[in-house]
């Protein structure tokens, strides 16, 4: 058409301006430029995704004697791996607790793994006797074992199976595939990154102590010129996880016993005409899973009170795991009676004894209460029973327990459930001692006294639901040591039970010297772990590479644009020519 080549001359023209202003403009603001650009690579390529929430258990962390045990660090910030992987270096690891034994434990150690995340199984009922077993045996091994790094444990759920099984699948590519395609897996997939909210190492809780809850019952008569017997139980549990011992027949159902003894007798010594001549003291006490702390300060501040009745008492019974169900292969006795010296013929110990068994046999033709004796060796780290406290002092005490000895691993272990308690064996216990106590107590410890009469029954009698009551109540609580403030609820609950049936209920608090302290226990028993999903490390170095190649490039092309731009203007142009 006419005065097109006028046309093209003002819009070549047109466009050389605007390339020399925009020239002018961009080398102004070069620098403007540049951060532009990083921001925007940056936002279209994150290396963070989503993250998933859930609750994580500290392994135990205490000194007892001066020994160090248990996991000695917290904090983790780290990349998830398996444990076949190749790389575990200063990464936290993945594992269920059926697959970990204590050599793998050790060798993920020794290779320098940063932390350990053990997933736990949610239900115990699935589980064999004869794995579990084999699992409590490696917890007593772990719980007797110092470690440097932090140990976690979780529950298996949708959340932590989602993070194992990556890290699996991951390990195993490590393994199979070529260094090409591992390099090529790492850019194009993902890992996850493990943080915990505890950003700070564990400090010792100097300010713990160890609470102990007391009441009585006083018989007929000056009180002080009446003998005493005395029943004592320990309520707190113990296991490789402070968060996670819950300990329902050790000791909990000693504590449930302890609870129904003081409300049976409390019947009795309300009416005057059944009160007896003898005082009956019951004690609570805390602290005993750690070498019976609990129970040694208390006999230290009882001796010191001249108006003490436990230290004074004729003897004493210690209740410790009552409700173990008995294995058909080999139905134990009754209850076994744990001493530290035999007891002589006509002795106090042998009265108390003889009671039990007498009671026992009411229960059932079968019924007998064993006598286990052991000697306490000075030697040994770790005290067996709570009974050997008040030997160690000279003072006459057995342990009632339905196990046959101290190393039974379900007294100290988290993997026991509601399936490791037999609440007809603890009814059937709690009336042996009942009944042995009323005869001893009475002074009716022949056979030909009572005959088969029982004491309590009817509305007497031993109750089931209140003793599964307890049982559900003190099941839902962790109870270690260093969970158990003086403020606890469970502390609080046993208070106000005692304080029910008993007089001059008091609590009793102690602490450890501090110039030379028996235990040391230390925080974060629990904390919540995120899990992030990340790009490797590798592709974060690769992205930067593009990244600073880009704005590298680009900054070539602005420096020299006086260059550049007479070649952009050398380019062909393509005109768009509309015709009729």
């Amino acid at each position: 058409p006419r005065g097109f080549p006028k046309l093209i001359y003002r819009a070549s023209l047109q466009m050389s301006l605007s390339l020399e202003d925009t020239w002018e403009l961009l080398r102004s603001g070069l620098p403007c430029w540049v951060l532009v650009s990083v921001i925007v690579l940056g936002a279209h390529v994150s290396s963070v995704g989503g993250m998933q929430d859930f609750s994580v258990y500290r392994m135990q962390h205490f000194d007892l004697h001066g020994l160090h045990y248990g996991s000695r660090t917290a904090v983790v910030n780290m990349e998830a791996k398996g444990a076949l992987s190749t790389m575990i270096s200063r990464r936290c690891v993945i594992v269920k607790w059926a697959e970990l034994t204590s050599e793998t434990l050790l060798d993920l150690v020794n290779k320098g793994a940063g932390a350990v995340l053990v997933l736990l199984p949610r239900e115990l009922s699935t589980i064999e006797d004869d794995e579990l077993q084999m699992w409590r045996e490696l917890e007593s091994h772990l719980l007797s074992t110092e470690i440097q790094i932090p140990v976690y444990f979780a529950f298996e759920d949708d959340q932590t199976l989602e993070v194992f099984n990556h890290t699996r699948l991951w390990a195993e590519g490590e393994r199979d595939s070529s260094a090409a395609a591992s390099l090529g897996r790492m850019l194009s997939g993902y890992s996850y990154q493990l943080i915990t909210e505890a950003v700070v190492e564990p400090q010792v809780m100097a300010g713990l102590r160890i609470t102990s809850i007391m009441g009585k019952l006083s018989g007929q008569g000056l009180e002080q010129s009446l003998p005493t017997m005395a029943l004592l139980a320990h309520y707190d549990a113990f296991g490789l996880a402070p968060s996670l011992s819950f300990g329902p027949d050790s000791n909990g159902s000693g504590v449930a016993a302890l609870l129904e003894l003081a409300r049976l007798f409390s019947r009795l010594y309300s009416d005057p005409k059944q009160r007896p001549k003898y005082n009956l003291v019951f004690a609570l006490v805390g602290g005993d899973k750690l070498n019976y702390f609990g129970t040694k300060s208390l006999l230290d501040e009882q001796l010191d009170d001249d108006s003490s009745r436990l230290v004074e008492a004729d003897y004493t019974l210690v209740l410790d795991s009552l409700a173990t169900p008995p294995t058909p292969e080999a139905p134990p006795p009754s209850l076994y009676a744990h001493v530290s010296k035999p007891p002589k013929e006509g002795s106090r110990q042998q009265q108390v004894l003889v009671a039990l068994n007498q009671s026992a046999r009411l229960a059932g033709p079968e019924g007998q209460v064993a006598l286990v004796h052991k000697k306490i060796r000075l030697s040994e780290e770790h005290l067996a029973w709570g009974h050997e406290r008040f030997s160690m002092r000279r003072l006459p005490a057995l342990t009632l327990s339905t196990h046959s000895t101290h190393t039974d691993l379900r007294r100290a272990s988290m993997f026991t459930d509601s399936s490791d308690v037999d609440v007809k064996v603890l009814v059937g216990n709690v009336k042996i001692i009942a009944e042995a106590l009323a005869r001893h107590i009475y002074n009716l410890s022949t056979d030909n006294v009572f005959g088969g009469t029982e004491v309590f029954t009817g509305d007497q009698a031993v109750h089931e639901d209140y003793l599964t009551a307890w049982l559900e109540f003190l099941s839902l609580h962790p109870r270690s040591p260093q969970l158990m403030e003086r403020e606890h609820m469970v502390v609080a609950g046993l208070e106000k039970a005692m304080s029910r049936y008993l007089h001059d209920v008091v609590k009793i608090s102690h602490k450890p010297e501090k110039s030379d302290p028996e235990f040391v226990v230390y925080d974060v028993p629990s904390t919540i772990m995120h899990a992030y999903k990340v790009k490797p490390a590798i592709f974060d170095l690769f992205l930067a590479i593009g990244i600073l190649a880009y704005v590298g490039l680009l900054y070539i092309v602005l420096k020299n644009f006086s260059r550049v731009f007479p070649l952009l203007q050398s380019l062909p142009t393509l005109v768009k020519v509309k015709t009729e």
